[in-house]
C-alpha cells in the first residue's frame, strides 16, 4: 500500500497542481467571498434600515438621489421650501460618467436606533467632501468647491463618529462632494452605517488587514534585497524586487487606515500619477521575470524591447498630460498590465508542462496578486461584505508572499545543489587530467605501434599484393584514427584563441547540401541515409559561416560515428526570430541521467565508449561556436536504441538583411604584386565566376581589373550552366556554398562535359578542412582557394590554370593538325592511279576527279586550326569530293547516297562529317568484297539538327565502341579521327558520338548540333 502511495505521489506533476489550483480559486470566490447580501437596498433614495440594529455594521449601498454640479443643503430639503430640483438616481458604490466636477449625494432610511453615538466609514470618496446628517455638518473632507481653483483634496481617515437621535424615525444623510483632481469618480467604495463600538470593531479589522498585508509585502522585499547584496544568483530576483517595492507603494496608496497625516491635493495627485506608472512597471516586471524563467525567450530580443519600449510612452503619458487625458493613460496603463500578465501566464505554463516547479510557484504568485485586483472591483460594486474582504484581503496577500518565498526557495535550493555538484566536478577535475592524459597517450600510441607493426610486416610480404594490401589499408585508417585525435586535440586548445565570429546572412540549406554531399564521399558506411528536410520558412540565419560549416561538419559528424545503419534527418523550425536546427539520427541513443554531461570537456559516454575515436572534444566545441554566435544547443530527446536529436538555435534573418557581408576575398594592395606576375598582363583569357554574394562578384573584378580578361559573374548556379552551353571560357571560379545547388553539384556537372584540362574549376571555400578539400577535388575542381584569400594567391592560382587550359588548347590544335596530316600516302598513291587510268578513256572524268582531289586536298589542309566552326557547304564540299574520289576508285561496288532535309546553312566544327565517312568507306570494304552502301543523311528537328553515317560493312563488336570514344585509351590501329571528332563535338554542344552497331550487319554514327541562336 506504501509503495502504491508513493507512486501516486510521483505521478503528481506541477501541471495537475496548476489545473486543481485554478479550479479552487473561481470556486472560494464564488462561495467564500463574493456571497449573496441578503441586506436590502435603498431604492429611489430611501432605504428601511429598521432592520439593522442586529446586523452591524451595514453597507448603504443601492440608489442614492444624485444632483449633478449643484450643492445643495439640508435646509434645500425641508419641508417647508421644497427642491426644484430633479434628482437623478446612482448606485452607491459606482462610478459617475463624467470624471471631474461636483455635486450633492443624498439618502434618507428609517431606523429605530437604541445608541447614543454612531459611526460611519467612508472607504473611498474622489476629491473633497462635505457630510451633513440630520440636517447637522457632520465631517468636512478637503474643501469643497464648484471652481477647480478652490477644491482641494486631502486623503485622510474617513472614519467619522457622531451622535443620532433616536427619537426619529427616519434621517438624512447628505455628501457634497466635488473632484478635479483624482481619475476616479463617484463612490467607489460601500459607506458602512452602525454604532460607534461595531464602527471602530470595522475599522480595526481593516487596518489589521492592510497591516498584515504590507508587513508581508515588505518581508519578502527584504528578503529579495539580501538576495541581490549576496549576489545569489537567482533567475529574475532584481524583477521581482522592484516588483515587489511596487506593489508595496499602490497598497500604502490604497490604505486608508495606516494613513496617519492627511495628504493635501497637490502631493495627492503626484501619487496618484506615481500609483497609476506603478501598474506598468509591475507589469513589466512580471513579464521580465517569466522571461528569464523560459529558455526558449530568455534571450528574445524583439519581444523584450516592445514591453521596454511602451515604458517611456506611457511614462510621457501619465506625467506630462493634462488632466482630461489622464484617464486614457491610466487606460492604457491596465491594458498594459493585462496584456503582460496574460503573456506571463503563457510563458509559465510552458514551463509547468516541462514539471517546473518554480515556474508553478511564480505562476500561484500572480494569480494571487490578480485575484487581489479582482476583489477590489467586487468590493467597489458592493458584491463582498465587509468581513469577506477583510479576510479575502489577508489571504490572497499572504498567498501571494507565501508562493513567492517558495519560488525563492526553490530556486536558492537549485543553486545549492547546483553548487554542490559542481563542487563534486571540481573534485574530480584532478582525477580527469590524469585520465584525459592517459587517454590522449593510449589514443595516440596504440594506433602509431599499429602503424609500425604494419610497415614493418609489410616489407616481409611483398611478393603477395593482396595481403600487403589490405595491411597498408589497416594503416591507413588507423592513421586517421590518430589524425581525428589530433585534431580534437587541436581544436580543444585553439577554441580560446578562435576570433569572434563575423556575422552574416548564411542560407541553411546550401550549408547542409555541401555538408551531406561532403559526407557521401567521405562516409564508408553506405546502410546510412543522410536527409535534407529543413524548413522553407527556416533557411536564412545570422552567422559566421565557417564556424556553421563547422558546427554542422561536427553533429552530423558525431551522429554518423554513432549510427550503424538507418537515417540522418537535418530539420529546422523558425521560432520568436529564432531558427531551431535540428540533427536526428536513429543511432544508439544514451540515458537521459548524461544529457546534461555531453557538452562538458572531454566526456565519452559509457555506452560510447567502444565507438569513440577522438578525446571527447567535439560537442564542447560545437556549443561554444554557436555561443558565439549567440545560440543555444541543447538535446531535444533522446532514447538508449533507438537514436538522439540534438537541436541548436540561431537568430533569423531575411536574406536581403542589411548586414555588411563577410568579405571573403582581400583585395590588398601588395608592392611586389605586380614584378612577378607582370607577364600574364597582356594575356587574354575568359573567366566565369559563379557566386551568390554580389559584393564578392565585385571584389573578384576589381581584382583583374588590369588584366585584358573578359569576366563573366553570375549568381545562379543554373544560369552558369545555360551559359557554359553557349560561351566559352578558360576557367571557372566557384563558391563552394551557394543556393539552390552546392558548389560539390555544380563541379560535377561540368565535369561530365568538360575534362580538368579543357575547362578548369578553381573552389572558394570557406573551410580548411582536409575533408572539404578532398571532396572538392572529388567532385571535379583543379585548385582551391581558402576564404578569406590575397590578391596574389587568387591571381596566381587563376593565371597558373589559364596558361594549364591554354597549353591543353594547342595540344588539341596540334591534335587537329596531325588529323589533316592523317591522309595515307597508300590513298593519293590510290588515288592518282585511278585518276591516271580513267584519263586514257575518259579524260573529262580525270579532269573532274583531280578537281575533286583538289577540293579535298585544299579543305584538310586548308582548314584553320583556330577557325571555330565551318559552314555545312564547306563541310558537305570536302566529303562530296572525297567520296567521288572513292566511288571512281572501287566503281560500282561503292554506292554512296546524301539525303539533306533542311535547307538551314548551320555551322559546325571543321573535319566533322568527313572523318565519319572516310572510317565508313574503309571499314566497309576491309576483308569484304560485297557490295558497299554509305549513306550520309542530314535531318532538321525541332531543336537539333540530326548527321548521321550509316553503313552495311562487318560493324563493330559492342565491347569495342567504348574504347574507341575513349580519349585516354590510345589504339594502336588508328581510331584517332573518331576521338578527336567526339571530343570536339563534346565540348562544343555536350553531346557525344552515338555509335549504334550489329555485327556483319552495319554501323550508325549519330550526331546531334542543338540549334543555336546562332545556327537558327
Amino acid at each position: 500500500m506504501k509503495t502504491i502511495n508513493k507512486h501516486a505521489i510521483k505521478k503528481i506533476t506541477p501541471f495537475h497542481i496548476w489545473i486543481i489550483s485554478l479550479l479552487l480559486i473561481p470556486v472560494i470566490f464564488y462561495f467564500f467571498i463574493v456571497t449573496p447580501d441578503t441586506a436590502k437596498k435603498a431604492t429611489t433614495g430611501a432605504l428601511n434600515a429598521s432592520y439593522i440594529e442586529n446586523h452591524f455594521p451595514v453597507a448603504l449601498n443601492g440608489e442614492w438621489e444624485y444632483y449633478d454640479n449643484q450643492f445643495l443643503f439640508p435646509s434645500d430639503f425641508s419641508y417647508n421650501r421644497k427642491s426644484t430640483s430633479v434628482p437623478e438616481y446612482r448606485n452607491l458604490p459606482g462610478q459617475l460618467s463624467s470624471t471631474y466636477g461636483y455635486g450633492t449625494y443624498r439618502l434618507t432610511f428609517s431606523f429605530l436606533g437604541t445608541s447614543d453615538l454612531y459611526s460611519l466609514r467612508l472607504t473611498s470618496i474622489p476629491g473633497a467632501a462635505r457630510i451633513y446628517i440630520d440636517g447637522n455638518l457632520l465631517s468636512d473632507i478637503g474643501f469643497t468647491s464648484s471652481l477647480k481653483e478652490s477644491s482641494e483634496t486631502i486623503k485622510d481617515n474617513q472614519y467619522v463618529v457622531f451622535p443620532l437621535d433616536i427619537m426619529r424615525q427616519t434621517h438624512e444623510i447628505i455628501i457634497q462632494v466635488s473632484n478635479f483632481s483624482n481619475y476616479h469618480s463617484g463612490m467607489s467604495s460601500p459607506i458602512y452605517f452602525g454604532t460607534q463600538i461595531e464602527g471602530y470593531r470595522l475599522s480595526s479589522q481593516f487596518k489589521f488587514a492592510e497591516s498584515v498585508g504590507l508587513m508581508s509585502v515588505g518581508v519578502l522585499a527584504i528578503l529579495l534585497i539580501f538576495l541581490l547584496i549576496f549576489k545569489i544568483q537567482m533567475k529574475g530576483t532584481f524583477y521581482l524586487l522592484i516588483f515587489t517595492l511596487s506593489f508595496s507603494f499602490h497598497l500604502i496608496y490604497s490604505s486608508t487606515d495606516l494613513l496617519t497625516q492627511p495628504v493635501h491635493s497637490s502631493t495627492y495627485f503626484i501619487m496618484t500619477k506615481i500609483h497609476v506608472f506603478l501598474y506598468c512597471i509591475m507589469g513589466l516586471c512580471m513579464i521580465l521575470s517569466a522571461m528569464q524563467i523560459d529558455h526558449k525567450t530568455e534571450k528574445s530580443q524583439y519581444i523584450r524591447k516592445i514591453y521596454l519600449y511602451c515604458v517611456p510612452v506611457l511614462f510621457l503619458a501619465i506625467f506630462f498630460s493634462s488632466d482630461r487625458f489622464f484617464f486614457y493613460a491610466k487606460t492604457f496603463t491596465i491594458i498594459y498590465l493585462i496584456i503582460t500578465f496574460l503573456h506571463t501566464m503563457l510563458l509559465l505554463l510552458r514551463r509547468i508542462l516541462h514539471n517546473s516547479h518554480s515556474a508553478l510557484m511564480l505562476h500561484l504568485s500572480f494569480i494571487f496578486f490578480i485575484s487581489y485586483f479582482i476583489l477590489l472591483y467586487f468590493n467597489s460594486q458592493g458584491m463582498v461584505s465587509a468581513i469577506s474582504y477583510n479576510g479575502s484581503y489577508t489571504f490572497l496577500l499572504i498567498a501571494y508572499v507565501t508562493s513567492q518565498l517558495a519560488y525563492v526557495a526553490l530556486q536558492v535550493s537549485k543553486i545549492y545543489t547546483g553548487n554542490t555538484r559542481l563542487a563534486h566536478r571540481m573534485v574530480a577535475t584532478n582525477k580527469l587530467k590524469s585520465e584525459f592524459i592517459s587517454a590522449t597517450s593510449h589514443e595516440l600510441r596504440t594506433p602509431l605501434h599499429g602503424i609500425i607493426n604494419i610497415i614493418e610486416s609489410t616489407g616481409t610480404k611483398l611478393d603477395n599484393p593482396n595481403i600487403a594490401k589490405e595491411q597498408l589499408q589497416l594503416g591507413l585508417m588507423l592513421a586517421r584514427k590518430m589524425n581525428r585525435v589530433l585534431n580534437d586535440l587541436y581544436g580543444f586548445y585553439s577554441s580560446a584563441e578562435r576570433k569572434n565570429a563575423t556575422l552574416k546572412p548564411v542560407n541553411l540549406d546550401t550549408e547542409v547540401n555541401a555538408v551531406i554531399e561532403l559526407f557521401h564521399y567521405t562516409s564508408t558506411n553506405s546502410r546510412l541515409i543522410l536527409k535534407n528536410n529543413l524548413a522553407q520558412d527556416a533557411l536564412w540565419v545570422l552567422a559566421d559561416e565557417s564556424k556553421l560549416w563547422e558546427i554542422l561538419n561536427n553533429l552530423i559528424g558525431n551522429s554518423i560515428k554513432y549510427t550503424e545503419s538507418g537515417t540522418i534527418t537535418i530539420s529546422s523550425k523558425k521560432e520568436n526570430e529564432k531558427v531551431f536546427i535540428s540533427v536526428m539520427d536513429t543511432g544508439i541513443g544514451m540515458p537521459s541521467k548524461d544529457i546534461n554531461r555531453i557538452f562538458d570537456k572531454s566526456v565519452r559516454l559509457d555506452s560510447a565508449v567502444e565507438k569513440s575515436t577522438g578525446i571527447g572534444y567535439g560537442l564542447y566545441l560545437t556549443q561554444k561556436l554557436i555561443q558565439q554566435m549567440d545560440g543555444t544547443i541543447f538535446v531535444d530527446w533522446t532514447s538508449p536504441g533507438k537514436g538522439t536529436c540534438i537541436t541548436f538555435s540561431l537568430n533569423s534573418c531575411e536574406p536581403d538583411s542589411d548586414f555588411d557581408p563577410n568579405v571573403i576575398i582581400s583585395p590588398e594592395q601588395y608592392d611586389a604584386s605586380n614584378n612577378y606576375l607582370e607577364d600574364f598582363s597582356g594575356s587574354s583569357a575568359s573567366i566565369l565566376v559563379i557566386d551568390d554574394n554580389k559584393d564578392n562578384l565585385s571584389i573578384i573584378r576589381t581584382i583583374f581589373e588590369d588584366c585584358s580578361f573578359d569576366i563573366d559573374c553570375i549568381q545562379c548556379p543554373k544560369e552558369a550552366l545555360s551559359l557554359l552551353e553557349k560561351s566559352s571560357y578558360d576557367i571557372i571560379i566557384l563558391d563552394v556554398l551557394m543556393p539552390e545547388m552546392s558548389g560539390f553539384e555544380l563541379c560535377q556537372l561540368i565535369r561530365k562535359r568538360y575534362s580538368h584540362f579543357e575547362l578548369p574549376v578553381l573552389l572558394l571555400t570557406a573551410c580548411d578542412s582536409s575533408e572539404e578539400i578532398l571532396t572538392g577535388f572529388w567532385s571535379g575542381a583543379n585548385d582551391y582557394v581558402v576564404k578569406p584569400a590575397d590578391r596574389i594567391e587568387l591571381r596566381t592560382r587563376v593565371f597558373s590554370l589559364i596558361t594549364l587550359k591554354q597549353s591543353v588548347k594547342s595540344a588539341l590544335d596540334n591534335e587537329l593538325l596531325f588529323l589533316q596530316a592523317q591522309i595515307r600516302p597508300h590513298f593519293l598513291y590510290n588515288a592518282f592511279n585511278t585518276i591516271s587510268a580513267i584519263a586514257l578513256s575518259d579524260g573529262l572524268k580525270a579532269s573532274e576527279l583531280i578537281d575533286d582531289l583538289a577540293i579535298y586536298l585544299r579543305g584538310c589542309f586548308g582548314t584553320n586550326v583556330n577557325q571555330g566552326l565551318v559552314s555545312i557547304k564547306t563541310e558537305l564540299g570536302i566529303v562530296n569530293s572525297y567520296a567521288h574520289i572513292e566511288q571512281a576508285r572501287f566503281g560500282e561496288r561503292l554506292q554512296f547516297t546524301s539525303i539533306i532535309n533542311t535547307k538551314k546553312d548551320f555551322s559546325l566544327p571543321p573535319l566533322t562529317i568527313q572523318p565519319l565517312v572516310e572510317n565508313a568507306i574503309r571499314h566497309a570494304t576491309l576483308d569484304s568484297y560485297q557490295k558497299i552502301d554509305v549513306k550520309l543523311t542530314i535531318t532538321e528537328n525541332e531543336n537539333c539538327i540530326q548527321i548521321t553515317v550509316q553503313d552495311n560493312g562487318k560493324g563493330i563488336e559492342p565491347t569495342k565502341i567504348a574504347d574507341l570514344l575513349d580519349e585516354e585509351k590510345i589504339s594502336h590501329q588508328g581510331g584517332i579521327g573518331l576521338k578527336n571528332v567526339n571530343r570536339r563535338l563534346r565540348l562544343h554542344y555536350g553531346v557525344p558520338l552515338d555509335i549504334q552497331t550489329i555485327p556483319e550487319k552495319g554501323t550508325r554514327i549519330l550526331i546531334q548540333i542543338p540549334l543555336t541562336p546562332d545556327n537558327k
